[in-house]
């Protein structure tokens, strides 16, 4: 992947009020927590599970939650290295939401590897 995912990460996990009264000191994001721990997977498949946590901006306990589901329902492999568990993405698994269940999951990986595109300037 080119870029750092922590920091894109960052950018699509960032806190959002609204001045007309939609949203007022919620935080929202256009990514799922799931597509969050998804992506710091993708960039790290050694990290631990505190790590994880820190990466994506939730509990160690979330993200033990999260990870134990993308694994069961064949999002992510676990492997055993010793004392720690490494992970490796199934990229070919399709999505689930209707939206995009004809989309393989890796596709996610691709379109948030890009850079972003330069503004228009007019």
């Amino acid at each position: 992947m080119s870029g750092n995912i922590k920091d894109e990460i960052h950018f699509v996990n960032q806190k959002s009020c609204f001045t007309e009264g939609v949203a007022v000191g919620r935080d929202w994001t256009f990514l799922s927590t799931y597509a969050l721990v998804f992506l710091a997977v993708a960039q790290n498949p050694q990290a631990t599970l505190r790590q994880i946590g820190s990466v994506v901006g939730i509990t160690e306990r979330a993200a033990q939650q999260v990870v134990a589901e993308l694994v069961e329902q064949g999002y992510l492999r676990r492997f055993r290295e010793g004392r720690r568990n490494r992970y490796e993405i199934v990229p070919t698994k399709h999505m689930r939401h209707p939206l995009n269940r004809d989309r393989e999951a890796g596709a996610l990986l691709t379109l948030l590897s890009r850079e972003p595109a330069a503004a228009s300037s007019g």
